[in-house]
């Protein structure tokens, strides 16, 4: 009776130990590529179970409402505090933009671009100079193909921008001339 007993015993116990090793808390999981100023909410993130022994992560459940991303991040990543802000950045819009040419293969969402205006047309016989019209863009995705674009070997992307670089931007994109983007950095 004896060996019974502690042979149940410790098949409970083992299940207990088991049970709490696997265990861990739910945290928030990102669940396509974010990029920086993009919306938290239940589009982009899920319930992940993890274990964890820093308070770094936030915890499913917490997400405020109408927070924001503060960096860029990928698929699968977990939710860090400090990748959350709980303000609306009111400063900032999103445009669709087309571009001249591709954008090289490293960019990705969050990368920071420049947007410059190369004119097509000649004043006084000469051709103007390209001119910066954003430095400060974030990319948010390159938008699909359709058969239009590729006619004209451009290429749409969508954008995060500052409020004060709108007027600029969309000046440069009716102009006579083309729009490029270039990435920032390395």
């Amino acid at each position: 009776m004896v060996g019974v007993v502690l042979i149940v015993v410790s098949v409970l116990v083992c299940t207990l130990l088991v049970t709490r090793a696997r265990g861990g808390s739910q945290h928030y999981e990102v669940t396509r590529q974010v990029a920086v100023g993009e919306t938290l909410d239940g589009t982009n993130t899920r319930a992940a179970e993890a274990r964890i022994s820093s308070g770094a992560y936030l915890p499913y459940g917490e997400l405020p409402e109408g927070a924001v991303a503060t960096r860029s991040m990928d698929v699968g990543e977990l939710l860090a505090r400090a990748a959350v802000s709980a303000r609306t950045d009111v400063d900032f819009r999103r445009l669709m933009v087309s571009v001249s040419s591709g954008l090289p293969d490293s960019a990705s969402p969050g990368t920071v671009l420049e947007l410059w205006f190369v004119p097509t047309s000649r004043v006084g016989g000469e051709r103007e100079a390209p001119r910066l019209v954003a430095s400060d863009v974030t990319l948010v995705r390159v938008a699909e193909a359709t058969g239009g674009i590729v006619s004209q070997g451009g290429t749409r992307i969508e954008v995060r921008l500052a409020v004060g670089d709108l007027p600029a931007v969309l000046e440069a994109t009716g102009g006579d001339g083309v729009v490029t983007a270039v990435p920032v950095g390395g």
